[in-house]
């Protein structure tokens, strides 16, 4: 049992049954909650945490069962989304850079469309946090009308077929020299870098390619223009039409695109693989659905110049020391905070918020359910821009 700030009673259940049917195969959840049940809190926003995310909402009931502490609206379902019992009815926000607006909008700002308006609908008061990938500032701000509160960090690397003789620990040159073309081969072994579908205007957003463009320094506009030959190839010489993909374009974290492809390398969300894994005990603990694509992939290790090997993954979660890793965020307004508002505090503020420290017990042992859904769990602050679970010194005005 745990108590909010104004007293009320939240039980944290270690078993549900299943409200929807859930798809979290690739990345992108596909469930809301149940029609007539809200959050106090609802969440949209980026498809990376939102797993997580429903996971907390399905564990967080109120006794009367028309309320729940947390709602998470993923990027895919219905194209409209109804967030609080009165009004609150809008288009669905399908990606990170989408849930921020309609949080802004959510509290009374001109995002485009005039003070209150998102996609032309009125969402004042109906949307309390964002799902975010990014804090947006490069250095950290104590001040701000938004606070980025860390829920745990996610990470991407590399993918190979585990009957293939491509290494399972690569520098990160190597991996940028595939990628960018320059050599066909590690380690004497051939490799051939694989394609993900990418985010495109009106299209679902593509995180974990995204991530990993960043990481391999090439864009998406680079390889429109087909100045990566191994990935795409420019046919017309024409600057406004895309290359087109030198072999079929992958779905994100799909492993089973590597099969009877030995030689062949992707980029894989290392929470998304190893929520894959847990598969059964994710069912069984909290009635969510993941499909598991692993397939025939398995993560390499990835080593900085002059640094050590690092694992993806340690006691099965995303390793927090890994290269390639990004803290996740709920951001929530500042006002709620200064406020003191039960419910956002009870859901995410501190290490004692139930999005740090809600956990199912799989086996008779307890385990933490951010680190079930594959994300790395830190429980001090380590960097400026490293923080705790429930760490409210990230700030922002956007």
């Amino acid at each position: 049992m745990r108590s909010d700030r104004s007293g009320r009673t939240w039980r944290v259940v270690t078993a549900v049954a299943v409200f929807t049917a859930t798809a979290l195969s690739a990345g992108p959840a596909a469930a809301d909650v149940p029609p007539g049940v809200y959050g106090r809190v609802a969440g949209v926003g980026s498809p990376v945490s939102h797993p997580l995310l429903d996971a907390l909402s399905t564990l967080t009931p109120e006794p009367q069962g028309s309320w729940r502490l947390i709602s998470s609206y993923g990027p895919t379902g219905a194209a409209r989304i109804k967030t609080k019992p009165v009004a609150c009815e809008f288009d669905r926000p399908t990606s990170a850079a989408a849930g921020k607006l309609a949080l802004r909008a959510s509290e009374g700002e001109d995002v485009g469309a005039g003070p209150g308006s998102f996609d032309g609908d009125d969402v004042r008061g109906c949307v309390d946090y964002a799902r975010a990938t990014t804090y947006p500032l490069a250095q950290p701000m104590g001040t701000g009308s938004y606070t980025y509160i860390p829920v745990g960090v996610s990470a991407v690397t590399a993918a190979v077929h585990g009957s293939g003789d491509l290494p399972l620990g690569w520098s990160v040159p190597q991996m940028q020299r595939i990628y960018k073309c320059f050599d066909g081969a590690v380690a004497g072994v051939p490799a051939t870098p694989r394609y993900l579908r990418p985010s495109r205007p009106g299209a679902l957003p593509n995180p974990t390619w995204d991530h990993w463009l960043v990481r391999m320094s090439i864009t998406q506009v680079e390889i429109d223009l087909g100045d990566y030959p191994c990935l795409a190839v420019d046919t017309d010489l024409d600057p406004f039409t895309v290359a087109l993909p030198v072999f079929p374009l992958v779905e994100e974290n799909d492993g089973t695109a590597l099969a009877g492809r030995l030689g062949d390398v992707m980029p894989f969300a290392v929470e998304a693989y190893v929520a894959q894994g847990n598969a059964v005990t994710i069912a069984a603990a909290t009635g969510i659905v993941v499909t598991d694509r692993r397939g025939p992939a398995l993560l390499s290790g990835l080593r900085l110049t002059g640094g050590p090997m690092r694992q993806p993954t340690v006691n099965g979660a995303v390793n927090v020391d890994f290269p390639f890793k990004r803290d996740v965020y709920d951001v929530v307004p500042t006002r709620r905070l200064a406020e003191q508002e039960p419910y956002t505090a009870e859901a995410f503020v501190g290490p004692d918020a139930v999005g740090c420290t809600a956990t199912v017990t799989v086996g008779g042992t307890p385990r933490s359910l951010t680190e079930l859904f594959g994300l790395g769990r830190r429980t001090t602050r380590v960097g400026p821009l490293e923080a705790e679970c429930g760490y409210t010194g990230l700030r922002a005005d956007t």
